[in-house]
């Protein structure tokens, strides 16, 4: 039996954190915060969405945000709250009433596959 073997990306991300009102849209920045990690993937499909799941804790649809083909990154924005845990379908409920303070979370993601080099 052949094992596939898996590539490795370095996934890194770039957080911009702005208080996010349902009336008026992103406010005030607020945060600002960066990680990075290497995902062992089959493409880097898979590889940013076991990073957004595994790292993140966010679950994304690639669908929902765009790529940035100039500088060759990923965008997604999702709403959190005051944990950084994305919003609930309550949480969402009780910020639409402007009950409850949610924040947008703007994510710029590059990931870059590593490969590995002979050196003799």
């Amino acid at each position: 039996m052949k094992t596939t073997q898996l590539n490795t990306y370095k996934v890194t991300s770039l957080h911009n954190v702005y208080i996010h009102s349902f009336e008026h849209g992103e406010e005030n920045h607020v945060n600002y915060y960066e990680l990075s990690s290497e995902i062992k993937s089959d493409n880097w499909k898979d590889a940013l969405k076991k990073y957004f799941s595994d790292y993140l804790y966010f679950e994304i649809s690639l669908e929902h945000g765009y790529i940035d083909e100039e500088s060759n990154t990923f965008h997604y924005s999702n709403l959190v709250n005051v944990n950084n845990i994305e919003a609930s379908e309550d949480e969402v409920k009780q910020w639409k009433e402007n009950k409850l303070t949610l924040y947008a979370n703007n994510t710029t993601v590059t990931v870059q596959q590593i490969i590995k080099t002979n050196l003799i």
